[in-house]
């Protein structure tokens, strides 16, 4: 039986380069949010309408859709799984 190489078989170096390259991806476009002018008015009146310029907004709103994308498709997967033996007719 032969041995699991780690990473795959991919070059250490490699793997470490692709997760620097991923933490990159991520925080470069938090950091620009800082520089970018968003128009409109998003707070609720009454409300600290200043809110979206403290949190990077839209990054955090993409998030917690995503992750609210990610919840909903695992519990629709709890309804809509079938058993091991739903195509067995004996």
């Amino acid at each position: 039986m032969s041995q699991q190489q780690p990473y795959g078989g991919f070059d250490p170096k490699t793997i470490k380069r692709l997760w620097w390259l991923l933490i990159a991806a991520c925080v470069l476009p938090l950091l620009g949010e800082f520089f970018v002018e968003h128009g409109g008015d998003h707070g609720i009146h009454g409300f600290v309408p200043q809110w979206p310029v403290v949190i990077p907004f839209y990054p955090v709103l993409g998030f917690l859709a995503c992750a609210a994308s990610i919840l909903l498709a695992k519990g629709l997967g709890l309804f809509l799984k079938k058993g091991e033996d739903y195509y067995d007719h004996d």
